[in-house]
């Protein structure tokens, strides 16, 4: 199984985030499983997630527990940011109040954004017959508990890579060599 690559053997991703089982496993099938880093909105830290993209739900696994993190379904999924440098941000944009959390983005790092905003679109066009709208900038919002985060890609010397810094309260700026 694709899991056991990743060292997730054991999970059961349908009980883990709460998704209705289905006899159909077509609708369980794994689209992608990439490792991401996933960046905090408070302080710009990356974590290690596996990013599971299925036919209907995106998944968020924490890469050392194996525990689902947030299950979204791809309805809920509107649009994807990506920065126009090869840094390989994006951002996944949820429908407002998703869930009972508030969140309404996350906030990546990956390899392959491309490829993965490509997945998403063509996924959600299949599924949902909706566009998912794709967003190539410098400059670009991201909503985090009702509050708009601007990520900014500046030209600059960074000594460990593109770490994305906290400005203010409105503000990551990253800095690409």
């Amino acid at each position: 199984m694709l899991l056991r690559s990743f060292g997730l053997t054991g999970l059961d991703y349908r009980q883990e985030a709460r998704i209705p089982s289905t006899k159909n496993s077509e609708e369980e099938k794994i689209i992608i499983a990439e490792v991401v880093n996933k960046i905090d909105r408070a302080n710009g830290k990356c974590t290690a997630r596996i990013f599971l993209f299925m036919k209907n739900h995106v998944l968020l696994v924490d890469q050392k527990s194996g525990h689902i993190k947030p299950a979204v379904p791809l309805g809920d999924v509107t649009k994807v940011s990506m920065s126009s440098q090869n840094n390989g941000f994006f951002a996944v944009h949820l429908r407002e109040g998703f869930g009972a959390t508030g969140k309404e983005g996350f906030l990546f790092s990956s390899d392959h954004p491309i490829e993965m905003a490509t997945k998403l679109y063509r996924t959600a066009l299949s599924q949902t017959n909706q566009k998912l709208n794709i967003e190539i900038s410098d400059e670009f919002l991201v909503r985090f508990k009702q509050e708009k985060v601007c990520m900014k890609f500046v030209q600059g010397n960074q000594k460990n890579g593109s770490i994305p810094t906290r400005k203010n309260n409105r503000l990551f700026e990253v800095a690409v060599p």
